[in-house]
């Protein structure tokens, strides 16, 4: 029987993984997770966004470094979009763990968000599930629309100013606590399940081609 106080494995061992996970953020989803993209080139799809694949299959759905709402506006003095609501699928969420679920294509709408241009002005992203499979999981930080009409107006303050500190992960953490969705695959094989994407490799260049094409690009 294996002593707890002093186990059989040598735990300096871990040390350094321990180090690098309190040091980057992202060391465990670089560790653990494959990246894939899917960008506005592709058929259908307008913007560009991340699919990261688990262990386990599973892929967690995000905004890529180069979509429109992680990128500086020049109209807006180049602050990033300011967004006024994140919208879910309610056909799509409302079969979240049941067991008839209707399959996502790679352009089923997950989610829509709304970002203020001007005080007239609106403009509208559409987010795609990007994989074929079924919804598993939303961000639940992003599941309530920042201005609810039966709401009095104390009640309207209170919940834009909480939304917009959630909005705030969406484009300052987008990676991690700002993902939009996760969806499981119909296919466990990544050629077949993903072989639309690029790799991390291919967005890479995708990237350095595209910042010596556009200067504003962040």
């Amino acid at each position: 029987m294996t002593n707890i106080n002093n186990p059989d494995y040598d735990l300096k061992e871990f040390e350094n993984i321990i180090e690098n996970y309190k040091k980057d953020e992202f060391a465990y989803l670089n560790q653990y997770y494959t990246k894939y993209y899917l960008l506005g080139t592709n058929e259908k799809i307008t913007e560009d966004f991340y699919i990261y694949q688990a262990p386990n299959k599973l892929c967690v759905i995000g905004l890529a470094p180069t979509h429109p709402l992680l990128q500086p506006q020049p109209q807006q003095q180049n602050q990033l979009p300011k967004i006024k609501k994140i919208e879910y699928n309610a056909k799509a969420v409302d079969t979240i763990n049941k067991k008839k679920q209707n399959l996502l294509s790679i352009t089923s709408n997950i989610c829509t968000i709304t970002t203020i241009i001007t005080e007239q002005e609106e403009k509208r992203y559409q987010i795609k599930a990007g994989v074929i499979g079924w919804l598993v999981d939303i961000n639940m930080r992003f599941n309530n629309n920042s201005n609810n009409n039966n709401n009095n107006n104390n009640n309207n303050d209170n919940n834009n100013n909480n939304n917009n500190n959630e909005f705030d992960l969406l484009q300052n953490k987008p990676f991690t606590e700002g993902y939009i969705a996760i969806i499981k695959p119909k296919h466990d094989n990544p050629s077949i399940a993903l072989g639309h994407c690029i790799s991390e490799e291919q967005y890479n260049e995708y990237i350095i081609k595209l910042s010596g094409e556009n200067t504003t690009l962040k």
